[in-house]
């Protein structure tokens, strides 16, 4: 039976010995040899994916317990949705190449939860969905999985959400303020009643709320549901550099950036210190700093090359806030860097020990063979 279906037999063996059929059609099933070539480089670290992708859950849990407390169950509902839909994306994009199951790696929830944290309470359930399906489907697994994606999968999905949907995306209400969990969307009016300005949208008509001001670093105020408590967003990022998985660098440059830059292009009605803190405690400053500029995958490797890319989409984000969109900024401009990345990393890698020696011998002999 196992001749029918490969189609004969040739002289090849595999790591154990067995003969390797010449043309198999199961070969991802039945004929894998033991030893794989894996081509360089070789980066080494001490945890799997599956390890990393859970502490960056635990390392969103106080954001998400901090959203649920703000804006209700609801909120929880989002990000369920948002999980659940990113996982069977993915199972189902296993299933039909016949890849080993990636789910069990966490990065699709990890994914799912991203994308849930960067809508408001008032989206419909609907729509973590469809953005979950779309940064797995089409960002992740289309360009070949964990570990080879360009680009980052919830930060292109949330620049769909802020181009296709701006309206839905744009709808805060005040904290406290609950929804009905399991309706698909609440009511105009519903909404209505409890919609408000966040202090992103008033630091876009050049004011800034300086008694505000704290809340926003608490999470006190309207927003989106993961991007609101910096405070919780810290304590994620202090967990994950305790845990050394997370290079610590990138984030704190990116909200430094941002931070000097506002500081002395002001263009508000207050102290440029009050206007360049209320930059970086609103919106997704934080959330992008510390869950997307240290992405192993879509970021460089390389010290220098993580600290040009953070220190590129801090100057990209003051500057499509000040043009733009101040609600998807961070977002844009973390994509915008993805797609820079390799370039980044070719002028930043450090030469392999050996390669400079073989120049100088080779450029000696053509200078010999000249004389």
């Amino acid at each position: 039976m196992f001749k029918s279906l490969c189609g004969g037999e040739a002289g090849r063996r595999d790591g154990r010995g067995r003969k390797i059929p010449s043309e198999c059609k199961w070969k991802e099933l039945f004929c894998m040899p033991e030893e794989k070539s894996i081509c360089p480089p070789f980066i080494r670290h001490g945890e799997k994916s599956r390890t990393v992708m859970l502490d960056v859950l635990l390392a969103l849990l106080p954001a998400l317990i901090w959203s649920i407390y703000i804006f209700g169950a609801r909120a929880a509902v989002l990000c369920a949705v948002g999980i659940a839909f990113a996982v069977a994306a993915e199972f189902c994009c296993d299933l039909i190449a016949r890849q080993r199951r990636s789910v069990v790696d966490f990065s699709a929830a990890v994914t799912g939860l991203l994308i849930a944290f960067g809508l408001p309470v008032t989206a419909p359930l609907w729509m973590p969905a469809l953005l979950s399906v779309f940064a797995i489907v089409f960002v992740k697994k289309l360009c070949g999985g964990i570990g080879r994606n360009m680009f980052n999968p919830a930060a292109a999905a949330l620049c769909l959400a802020h181009t296709v949907f701006p309206e839905t995306m744009e709808k805060f209400t005040r904290p406290f303020a609950y929804f009905s969990s399991y309706i698909l969307k609440p009511t105009e009016a519903s909404i209505a009643t409890a919609r408000v300005n966040t202090a992103l949208d008033k630091l876009a008509d050049g004011s800034v709320d300086i008694p505000n001001l704290w809340n926003e670093f608490y999470g006190i105020s309207a927003g989106k549901l993961g991007e609101i408590s910096v405070l919780m967003l810290l304590l994620g990022y202090l967990y994950l550099a305790f845990r050394k998985n997370i290079k610590p660098l990138p984030p704190l440059l990116y909200v430094a950036t941002v931070f000097i830059v506002t500081f002395f292009f002001a263009n508000g009605d207050s102290e440029p210190i009050y206007f360049a803190l209320m930059h970086i405690f609103t919106g997704s400053v934080f959330l992008s700093a510390i869950f997307m500029c240290s992405d192993y995958t879509t970021t460089p490797y390389t010290k220098l090359g993580g600290a040009v890319f953070a220190v590129g989409s801090a100057l990209l984000t003051v500057l499509l806030r000040y043009f733009g969109d101040y609600g998807a900024s961070a977002y844009f401009a973390i994509l915008l860097m993805n797609a820079l990345t390799p370039v980044i990393e070719k002028y930043t890698l450090t030469m392999p020990f050996g390669r400079a020696g073989m120049a100088i011998k080779k450029k000696h002999r053509k200078g010999g063979a000249r004389g």
